[in-house]
């Protein structure tokens, strides 16, 4: 698709000054049906930039014929302009060269590649101009795109004279309003400079008031050479009408709606123009502007108008919209999961994240910590629970998408109690036990029972799903007097009792026929669980009620006494 930009400064004469230029249409050829319309704020010099879609255009030359309309609604006449459109084929409209001469010498010209083709290139250079006469003379350029197309030539002018050192230093300057060029005021330059920065208050009460005038400016150096005149045009007004107030919210989110109003301190003005990127043009005081883009972002400017005179339109207001740039989304949170109650110094990060200046992160219920950086360390409490870790970045525009990773928090579990029976230790917890001595932890000493070996200073912990409880009560073992496994007895040598462990029941075999036998079976704290007496040789216990753990088996026969322990699993 072929598109073009038009840029243009003008100035359009009024037959009265105070009329100014509120409407342009244009149109190409002479397809005058086809024109499009366009509102602006009310000015007397217009400078309108707009691009055209000429796709549907034959490839050729064309024209554009564009026109202006002031408050009386009088149109000025058409002024046109030609241009060349051609095909666009990927690249074939980068500049790749250009060439230059000065005045009528085509002859001489210079050629040059441009050193990294593109639509736009710009052009710095020095150029010789040694051997040229002093005077007037004209330097003229153009540029060869991809597909071997010249452009029209662009001419300017400029003045050669001899470079003496210092000479071209500005030592003077002059100025006059309008055409009064016989009222000038000639000002010297205290420090004459190449360049200098004039900043002077001048008195224009004898000019006339509420109307449009220019200022002329000139400027003289070492050699008495004058520059071109410099005018610029200005509106004098004895009362000065403020800018209208502009407020809302200039950073919106991508796809938001912009909405600003404007308020003047005149209460006689009743009209407010807006104008904004894009042909933007708007009569009233409030604008909306929906799904807001990058292209509809840049200055908006409104003036407030009471009535038609020169006077009767305010200074311009103008705000800068922009799109409000927010964090990226939050990529994936790495730290440990499960963790355990009572776990401190857990260490989370998130890969940094794009365009935030501080992050937000939220815990779970009973999980302590503090961070504005990608990274936080986290103390989870007795009490903490299950619960989602989040983080967000956050900037002067808003925070990003949150990113979450699930935590497990394990219950930290209830530290046990040991006692003693003899050189054996038991914990009143089941299973996950873990036997230490005052060196540390015993290897391999797991069961909810432990047979003491060695004097020393016992307690246990208790491990659930990688959390560990606190540590039991101690106990200090010191001369061993324990329980025999069984008692070397010459009338009971062969007595045994199995299986060991035990599941739902306990055979206890080989003891003496015809001699009673008292059978008892206590828990490791005294508590007597089973009971009997016998003259048999063999006597079977049931023990399936019996919650897994360590007991006692007391056999006990004309006050001889056998002592052994058995596992119920």
């Amino acid at each position: 698709m072929r598109k073009f930009i038009l840029i243009m400064g003008l100035l359009i004469p009024m037959a009265i000054a105070a009329q100014q230029i509120n409407q342009y249409e244009y149109w190409i050829d002479s397809d005058y049906s086809t024109c499009t319309t366009i509102n602006i704020v009310p000015v007397t010099d217009a400078t309108v930039s707009f691009q055209y879609n000429a796709a549907s255009l034959n490839n050729g030359i064309h024209t554009l014929n564009i026109r202006f309309k002031d408050s009386n609604n009088k149109w000025s006449t058409a002024q046109t302009d030609y241009f060349y459109k051609t095909t666009t084929t990927g690249g074939t409209n980068n500049i790749t060269s250009y060439e230059y001469w000065f005045d009528n010498m085509f002859d001489t010209r210079t050629t040059e590649n441009a050193s990294s083709p593109s639509a736009d290139v710009n052009i710095t250079k020095k150029l010789d101009v040694s051997t040229l006469s002093n005077g007037v003379h004209t330097l003229n350029i153009r540029i060869k795109d991809a597909t071997g197309q010249w452009s029209t030539v662009q001419t300017d002018y400029f003045y050669k004279t001899t470079s003496v050192a210092g000479a071209n230093n500005i030592v003077s300057y002059e100025y006059w309003f309008d055409d009064m060029f016989d009222t000038r005021a000639i000002e010297s330059i205290s420090t004459p400079n190449i360049d200098i920065s004039l900043l002077k208050n001048i008195d224009i009460s004898a000019l006339a008031a509420n109307t449009f005038h220019t200022i002329n400016i000139r400027f003289q150096d070492g050699t008495g050479q004058w520059s071109a005149v410099q005018t610029d045009k200005f509106k004098y007004c004895t009362e000065q009408y403020e800018a209208p107030v502009i407020s809302g919210n200039t950073v919106v989110s991508s796809g938001q709606k912009l909405q600003l109003s404007a308020l003047s301190s005149d209460i006689e003005t009743t009209i407010y123009k807006w104008s904004g990127p894009n042909n933007f043009a708007y009569t009233g005081a409030d604008i909306s502007v929906s799904s807001m883009d990058v292209n509809k972002t840049g200055t908006y400017t409104c003036v407030a108008i009471k009535g038609t005179s020169v006077c009767d339109t305010s200074l311009i207001a103008s705000v800068n919209v922009s799109i409000a740039v927010l964090p990226s989304a939050a990529g994936n949170i790495s730290g440990t999961t499960p963790v355990c109650q009572g776990q401190t110094s857990v260490t989370y990060t998130v890969p940094a994240i794009s365009n935030a200046t501080s992050y937000a992160w939220t815990l779970p219920v009973g999980a302590s910590g503090t961070s504005t950086t990608n990274s936080i360390t986290v103390d989870f409490g007795i009490a903490a629970k299950n619960g989602n870790i989040t983080v967000k970045g956050v900037n002067e525009n808003g925070s990003g998408t949150a990113s979450n990773k699930s935590i497990v928090v394990n219950a930290k579990p209830t530290a046990p109690v040991i006692v003693q029976n003899g050189s054996l230790l038991l914990s009143d917890i089941q299973t996950g036990n873990q036997w230490y001595d005052q060196s540390g932890i015993i290897t391999n000493q797991t069961n909810q029972f432990y047979a003491v070996t060695n004097d020393g200073n016992y307690y246990a912990k208790v491990i659930v799903s990688g959390c560990t409880s606190d540590a039991s009560n101690i106990i200090t073992i010191g001369t061993i007097t324990g329980l025999n496994d069984l008692n070397p007895m010459d009338d009971f040598s062969s007595v045994t009792a199995y299986p060991n462990p035990a599941t739902s029941m306990l055979a206890v075999d080989n003891m003496d026929k015809n001699v009673m036998k008292k059978i008892t079976i206590s828990s490791l704290q005294g508590v007597v669980l089973y009971q009997t007496q016998t003259l048999e040789t063999t006597c079977s216990i049931p023990t399936e009620k019996y919650i897994a753990g360590v007991y006692i088996l007391h056999i006990v026969s004309e006050n001889k006494t056998i002592v052994t322990r058995f596992v119920k699993k």
